[in-house]
């Protein structure tokens, strides 16, 4: 059997594998612990327009609400006020696309928009980008 198709095969197989855990056993919230610092980059970019985590109490509501962490590890506070985050930005980029996406649906279809809501499928397009990165 030819290498090639040998890799189609192992592809296809981790690629089912990957679709069966994740709806089989989904994680209870995606958008959890270090995900929520990646991620935190969005909202605070586009929706609240506080980068700089000015208004800490949007991010304890949002805790509150959606139980993301136990403790908010994910920013530091600085000596003149407001947080910095402590992850870097890479994966905020690569959950751009499902952010703006899910942030167009909720709206439309009657979700909160406060970007932590189930349109926001970011571990829907973390499977995408996995098996598109298997392929290529």
């Amino acid at each position: 059997m030819e290498k090639k198709y040998v890799s189609l095969i192992a592809i296809l197989f981790l690629s089912a594998l990957i679709v069966y855990f994740n709806f089989s056993f989904p994680p209870i919230n995606a958008l959890s612990w270090d995900v929520f610092g990646y991620y935190l980059y969005l909202p605070a970019t586009f929706i609240y327009h506080d980068l700089g985590l000015k208004d800490i109490s949007v991010i304890h509501e949002i805790i509150e609400k959606y139980n993301n962490t136990a403790t908010f590890y994910q920013a530091i506070s600085l000596p003149s006020g407001g947080w910095v985050m402590r992850y870097t930005m890479g994966m905020a980029v690569l959950y751009s696309p499902a952010f703006f996406i899910g942030h167009i649906v909720a709206g439309m279809i009657g979700f909160a928009t406060d970007v932590f809501s189930d349109p926001y499928a970011v571990l829907i397009e973390s499977i995408i980008i996995t098996i598109l990165g298997l392929v290529l």
